[in-house]
Order: C-alpha cells, then sequence, then structure tokens
C-alpha cells in the first residue's frame, strides 16, 4: 500500500431488470358457446437491450385474486366481461392484461306465432293462446322470434306427435287439408339455447254442414210428418195461409216418458249414495231441461200431458203410506180432536224461478218430509223460435262481416286496454275499465267521439277512491 501499487477490481452487476412483463390470452371456445369459456394467459419478460437476461416470470395473479406461479395460468368465467390478470416478474416489475370475453351466451331466445289467412284475406287474427282455434279456410304459419345475443340460428316446428322439423321464416309451412292438429314451435340460438315451446290447437274444417231429415206418414195418412232433432213437423192450412203444426217426435216422446218414469221410481227409492232430496232435484233438473228444448212445438202441451199422468201415477202408487200419502198439494188440512181444521204447509217456498214457471199450475205437488216440489212436466207453454238471420254466420266472409259490424265498438284498443299492465290497480278495476269501454260504445264520455288510440285516452274515478270501498263502473268515466 505504501509502494504505491494499485489494483483495479471489475464487478458485474446483472441482477437489475427495469423491464415490465407481457402476456397475451386466448378464449376457448372461440365461438359462441352457452357453456362456460377458458381464458388461457401465456406471460414472458423481455430481454434487456444490454444483452443481460431478464428476471423472468415470477407469478400471474388471476381476477379471483389466485396467485398462479409461473409463466401460464388458465380462468375459466361463465358472463361476458373485461377481466384483469396482474403479471409479476422476479424484479418486482408488474403488468396488468385486460382480457375481453364476449362469446358467451346464455340467455334463452324467445319465439311467438300465430295463423293468418293463406290467400291474405282480412280475416280475424287469433293472437292469445290456451283455446282451440276454429278455421275453415287454407293458413299459413307466421313466426317470429328475438335473441338478446348470439342470435337465432333455426326455427322448428312439430305437428301433432310427428318429429321436429326445421323451417324458414321467410317460407312458413303451410295448412291447407282439413285436420284437427296440435302445432309447437320452437327456435334455436347459435349459442345452442332453445326458446320456450309454444302451442296451438287448431281445427281446419272447410266442408259445410249438412242437414238430413225424414219423411214418415201421419196417422190420420192425409199428411206427412217431417222429422228433425227431434220434433215432426207439418203444416195446414189456415183461412188463406199455412202455418206450422210441430209435435214432439214419437220415438223421443216415448224417451222422455220412460227417462222420467225411471227417475220417479228413484226419488221413491233413492240409489246408493244419494238421498230422495237429490233425486228430486234431479228429476226437476230433467223437467225442465225437457220443457226449455221442446217448447217450441205448437203442440207441446199435449204431447207432454200423458207423460204427465204417467209419472204421477208413478210417484202416487209409490209414495203412499198407512198415515195416508207423501205426495200432497202446497197446503194441507190438518184437524185436531175438538178443534177446527187448519192448513199446514207441505214443503219448502217456492223460489222465485219456480214461483214465475210453476207457481200458478194445479199439477205442482210436494213431496212431505224431504219439502221439495216435484215440477210438472205437463205445465208447459209454445214459445215461438226465434228467427236468425241466415245472412249472419261465421263460415263465409259475408256472414262475418255481419257479426263484426254487429258488435259497433272499435275492437282495436279495447284489445290494447286488455293487455294494458296495470300495476297499481285491482283486478275489479281492471275488469270495470273494460266493460265501460264496451258500454260507452268506444266513446268519449264527454264528447262522443270515437277513440281510436290508447294513448289519446284515460279512464277516470268520478269519485276519489279513498271515498268508495268498491270500485264499479257508476264511478268510471273514459274521455
Amino acid at each position: 500500500m505504501n509502494g504505491g501499487n494499485t489494483f483495479t477490481l471489475r464487478t458485474e452487476v446483472s441482477n437489475i431488470d427495469y423491464l415490465a412483463p407481457e402476456a397475451e390470452y386466448t378464449v376457448t371456445p372461440d365461438i359462441w358457446t352457452n357453456g362456460p369459456a377458458a381464458i388461457h394467459v401465456t406471460a414472458t419478460d423481455p430481454e434487456p437491450e444490454d444483452d443481460y437476461a431478464p428476471s423472468g416470470v415470477q407469478s400471474i395473479t388471476l381476477p379471483d385474486g389466485t396467485v398462479v406461479d409461473g409463466d401460464t395460468a388458465d380462468f375459466t368465467v361463465s358472463v361476458n366481461g373485461t377481466y384483469d390478470f396482474i403479471i409479476t416478474d422476479n424484479g418486482g416489475n408488474t403488468a396488468t392484461l385486460h382480457a375481453e370475453v364476449g362469446n358467451v351466451d346464455t340467455a334463452r331466445p324467445t319465439v311467438d306465432f300465430h295463423f293468418e289467412p293463406l290467400d291474405g284475406g282480412d280475416r280475424t287474427i287469433i293472437m292469445e293462446y290456451g283455446k282451440t282455434e276454429y278455421y275453415n279456410y287454407d293458413i299459413i304459419m307466421n313466426a317470429r322470434a328475438d335473441d338478446v345475443g348470439s342470435g337465432i340460428e333455426r326455427y322448428e316446428y312439430k305437428a301433432g306427435d310427428g318429429e321436429w322439423m326445421a323451417f324458414d321464416p321467410a317460407d312458413p309451412p303451410k295448412f291447407t287439408e282439413e285436420q284437427i292438429i296440435h302445432i309447437v314451435v320452437r327456435v334455436w340460438d347459435v349459442a345452442g339455447n332453445v326458446s320456450e315451446e309454444k302451442a296451438r290447437d287448431i281445427v281446419l274444417d272447410k266442408t259445410p254442414p249438412t242437414a238430413s231429415h225424414t219423411l214418415t206418414p201421419g196417422k190420420d195418412g192425409k199428411r206427412n210428418y217431417s222429422e228433425f232433432l227431434g220434433f215432426k213437423i207439418k203444416v195446414h192450412k189456415k183461412s188463406d195461409k199455412y202455418v206450422v203444426k210441430s209435435h214432439i217426435s214419437d220415438k223421443k216422446a216415448k224417451q222422455i216418458r220412460d227417462k222420467l218414469a225411471q227417475q220417479a221410481k228413484n226419488v221413491t227409492n233413492p240409489r246408493a249414495g244419494k238421498k230422495e232430496r237429490d233425486e228430486v232435484m234431479l228429476y226437476n233438473a230433467m223437467v225442465m231441461g225437457e220443457q226449455n228444448y221442446y217448447q217450441i212445438a205448437t203442440e207441446i202441451s199435449i204431447d207432454l200431458k200423458p207423460i204427465q199422468r204417467n209419472v204421477m201415477t208413478i210417484l202416487k202408487n209409490r209414495l203412499g203410506t198407512e198415515k195416508g200419502n207423501r205426495l200432497a198439494k202446497e197446503y194441507t188440512k190438518v184437524k185436531k180432536k175438538g178443534k177446527p181444521a187448519t192448513s199446514k204447509r207441505s214443503g219448502r217456498e217456492l223460489t222465485k224461478i219456480e214461483r214465475i214457471r210453476y207457481g200458478k199450475s194445479k199439477q205442482l205437488r210436494w213431496i212431505k218430509g224431504s219439502g221439495e216440489p216435484i215440477y210438472p212436466i205437463g205445465y208447459v207453454q209454445h214459445k215461438n223460435p226465434m228467427a236468425k238471420k241466415r245472412s249472419v254466420c261465421p263460415y263465409t266472409p259475408e256472414g262475418r262481416i255481419g257479426l263484426h259490424d254487429n258488435l259497433r265498438v272499435n275492437t282495436k284498443p279495447l284489445l290494447e286496454l286488455m293487455r294494458q299492465p296495470l300495476y297499481n290497480g285491482s283486478a275489479e278495476y281492471a275488469d270495470n275499465r273494460l266493460s265501460l269501454f264496451s258500454a260507452q260504445w268506444g266513446r268519449c264520455a264527454v264528447t262522443g267521439a270515437e277513440f281510436t288510440a290508447t294513448s289519446d285516452i284515460h279512464c277516470h274515478h268520478k269519485k276519489l277512491k279513498v271515498t268508495v270501498a268498491v270500485i264499479s263502473m257508476k264511478i268510471l268515466c273514459w274521455s
């Protein structure tokens, strides 16, 4: 040292790394998928310009915070979005990789379909689901689908128990043959999601109805009766015109007599699991039903008179007891020793409908005990059949025009109101507002102008809602 000699020590430093690591990623699969997608990250540490070796990748931090040692890592996702990976090298440098995933589609597409006239005619289109649809003309399917992600790949439909068949919505299936069939439609998106199945039941009937009748000789041999739907009909001359004379057909009269006679026996000897009152109510329902159907026969009371006698004979004979007959009039005289005779009710009071239909009949009887009345089958009056316009029917375009014209209400805004959600309104209010719209003939209650759009109208409360307990049509008003 004191001799002035020197020595130079060269020290080499190679552990300084200022360069941040780099990384790239791939997404598998790289096409639309309805399942999870895997992000594969590969990281590298760039070489410095001084030709020294880089420090190398130490770890990769995943988006969920997990640290993976090494220069590769995998992360699985099921939702589209941006995912950040932090790359760290051995020198402490970091870099953030933003991985974009946009090919995951787990949402189901939606589909809707209905049928329209094949010839494009102006007919009513049925949009609602759940009811059997009847058509008497050729129809074509109209299907529309929507998807928020990958897009619609294909449409499919199935008829009855057949196989699923793909179709092009621009050239949809056509139905021209008469059939009763159940149609189901679904769609698939590119990612493989399938929509909810929508179904409709259709009846395609293009054959007009037919009617037939038979002619049987009358009892007097002078004229023939024409039998139709349980009636026998003929005309006879009255003054200078011909009028109809109609009866219940012989076959139907015998069926009514046998049916009521059997039920009368059931009243006197109820079947297993039934009470006398149940059998009486069934008998009365049968009587009222036969009268309602055959009352348009001009000779209805004459035809049912012998049936009344036959049935009442059965009831009277079978309801007899040692103390007297249980079949009685509304009031019966009761005699007590040393006291004057008094009247006692034999059964319950008649309802309003019963009193209107049978209250004046002397043939009406009650059964003591159960207290139920026995409707008289013979107490019925002829009722003129109501004529119906032949031009109005649902089977021809001209007939349907008559049906639609008779509505006198613009049904388009009515349907829009029906489908309009009422988040703060009750079901009672929703029902009454539609009824009131029809009652006002679809017109403003103030000006009388016809409504054309739901956006221009409002249903007003004529009284404050807080002052009424029930929301009825009387307190509402469209304007």
